[in-house]
């Protein structure tokens, strides 16, 4: 029997809405501490650094790049989950009275007389539950609150939950410039498309048929229904992406930059090189690179940006 390879990638098969305006990782490296933040995107420019990798043809040479630049306000840990074979066992909170009005906006939440030494060889993993802080860049009031994964072992997972619990955590003590990152956010949204614009499928010649943006065959004759690999219309965007192994080029506190949508910003800043999904203002999540090949002999240093 003759074998044919399928024709066209499967690899975001089915096309699905996301449940939400951000995109959270699967999987997160074990390090010490955590490898995992938050940031909103700023905008595109051009930055002008100096090439610090040596097998590129350009090292040691000022080049100039397209970089995303996105703002990180500090996160704030406002609770801890406790798991046990995968499922909770209970929550713990610590959110002061300053934040509850901003945290009041999203859930319900009470400060708890629980304490880890209650639950002991009750739990084997540990998260810690965070917030963003948008009213610091004056982006909005409601905070996003999601989880994240920290430590090797949970020896490791209780001693640094107990040191950051009510703190605050800064981009500088996860990430550095030099470092690839994972970026996951959700697209634009565009709304309802043609196949044309939504597949790529070519149109017809003038005169050829009735019309001209739409497939050539829906199906085999007979059949009574539709294949889910005919390109047809529908919505378009929002979808969850994972981009691999992007470089973090800098960390900087004072941006003077006017960014078209977003204006201003106010905290530290990111620059990382090429491009990241999502519009303006929409939060990107970052994670320490887990298919990390390339490795920079010092970190690269950027002599300006436009």
């Amino acid at each position: 029997m003759r074998h044919s390879p399928r024709a066209g990638s499967l690899q975001f098969w089915p096309i699905r809405k996301s449940k939400r305006p951000f995109h959270t990782f699967r999987k997160i490296k074990a390090l010490e501490g955590v490898g995992y933040f938050a940031a909103y995107k700023v905008g595109m420019a051009s930055a002008l650094y100096v090439d610090t990798y040596k097998n590129s043809p350009t090292f040691k040479q000022e080049i100039v790049e397209p970089v995303t630049v996105l703002e990180a306000p500090p996160l704030r840990v406002i609770g801890l989950r406790l798991y046990k074979d995968k499922r909770v066992v209970t929550d713990i909170w610590s959110v002061e009275e300053e934040l509850k009005k901003y945290i009041s906006r999203k859930i319900k939440v009470k400060n708890s007389s629980k304490s880890l030494e209650e639950f002991t060889n009750k739990f084997d993993n540990l998260r810690l539950i965070v917030c963003t802080q948008p009213w610091l860049i004056k982006l909005k009031k409601t905070p996003e609150i999601f989880e994240i994964e920290v430590g090797e072992t949970l020896e490791k997972k209780i001693d640094y939950a107990k040191s950051i619990l009510g703190k605050e955590i800064n981009v500088r003590d996860v990430f550095k410039a030099g470092d690839f990152v994972d970026v996951a956010s959700v697209t634009k949204g565009k709304g309802f498309s043609g196949a044309v614009r939504r597949y790529g499928i070519r149109l017809f010649p003038w005169k050829a048929e009735k019309v001209r943006r739409r497939p050539g065959a829906f199906g085999t004759e007979g059949m009574s229904k539709t294949i889910f690999s005919i390109p047809q219309h529908g919505r378009l965007g929002f979808n969850s992406r994972t981009e691999y192994n992007k470089l973090i080029l800098g960390i900087v506190d004072n941006l003077n930059k006017e960014f078209l949508r977003y204006g201003k910003t106010l905290t530290t800043s990111i620059i990382i090189k090429g491009s990241v999904p999502g519009p303006t203002k929409r939060l990107v999540l970052l994670r320490k690179a887990i298919r990390q090949k390339i490795y920079l002999s010092e970190p690269p240093r950027i002599v300006k940006i436009e």
